[in-house]
């Protein structure tokens, strides 16, 4: 009988094997999310996804896990990362080449330890997907819609200030000043950051499915309400101060600065609704739900984690 060292020898050597395997994919990887700043977030998602299987990996009530070899949902992951890496590799598409990885982590998390592990680690698995970076002719389509829409929401925060604030094109007009709303600041970064906050955040405290998908759903409309308030915020501080207070380093640390204050107001709110479904259940007390106990330390990773935001 294999000793509990040796077992955890060979698993070390099979994921060292799989990241041997996809090596130079990860390099490109690299590389594109390091200097592409709107998809720069993806660079903390394996961290994050670590985090929660750290958290789960003595949880005994998803269940126990053992070596129990293939099973089916284990093969039909493994049968989906070939096809994926086999498409992705034959049309040239990095996006789906690159998703092929955590697809293997899955099934050799499946292989080594079941349907157990998998339903385990399920929220984590599905979190270590976000590092796949979104396809650009996505990003092509998107971004003009958010632009669009951002643009709406900042005009109907200026109104009260100015009465002949417009938006057309991708140009608000406020006071005398026009302000071009570039494809940089469409707010396409902070959406997919506040998705991976979700996934991480519904992970940690143990959400329901269907809520985690309705916070998902919500961070569309809440990141159109952000990036107009971001917008409208620079055209203010335009009338006010100039050009030189919008320009360069000022831009950059508004930019962030909103999109962190929008990240700990989306915390807030997902703890309010958790607070009042839990009061809803009468005083029933699952185990890990309670936002509130763990908030502290979501501060704590998210401050130190996040270091550059598009």
């Amino acid at each position: 009988m294999a000793t509990l060292a040796t077992v955890r020898t060979a698993r070390s050597l099979q994921v060292v094997g799989i990241v041997t395997l996809f090596a130079p994919l990860l390099v490109e990887w690299w590389k594109l999310v390091s200097e592409a700043d709107r998809v720069s977030y993806t660079i903390l998602v394996p961290f994050l996804a670590a985090g929660l299987a750290w958290r789960r990996r003595s949880d005994e009530s998803m269940g126990a896990t053992a070596d129990v070899g293939p099973n089916w949902p284990t093969i039909l992951l493994l049968l989906l990362a070939t096809t994926v890496l086999a498409v992705g590799s034959l049309a040239a598409i990095f996006t789906l080449s690159i998703a092929a990885f955590p697809l293997t982590i899955a099934a050799w998390v499946g292989a080594t330890g079941g349907v157990a592990a998998l339903r385990r680690y399920a929220a984590p698995l599905v979190l270590f997907q976000g590092m796949v970076p979104p396809p650009l002719p996505l990003f092509d389509w998107a971004v003009p819609q958010l632009v669009k829409a951002s643009g709406a929401a900042a005009v109907g925060m200026l109104k009260p200030f100015d009465t002949g604030a417009s938006w057309i094109g991708n140009e608000l007009t406020y006071q005398e000043w026009t302000l071009v709303v570039a494809e940089a600041c469409s707010g396409s970064g902070a959406l997919l950051i506040y998705w991976v906050l979700i996934l991480f955040l519904g992970g940690l405290f143990r959400l329901r499915v269907p809520l985690t998908l309705a916070f998902l759903a919500f961070a569309v409309p809440f990141t159109l309400f952000i990036n107009g308030v971001r917008i409208a915020l620079t055209a203010l501080i335009l009338d006010l101060w100039g050009r030189p207070a919008v320009t360069g380093v000022g831009h950059e640390i508004l930019g962030q600065l909103v999109v962190i204050l929008g990240a700990g107001l989306l915390a807030y709110l997902m703890d309010v609704v958790v607070q009042r479904g839990k009061k809803r259940s009468d005083g029933s007390r699952a185990p890990g739900i309670n936002v509130s106990t763990h908030f502290p330390r979501f501060q704590e990773i998210y401050t130190l984690g996040v270091t550059k935001i598009p």
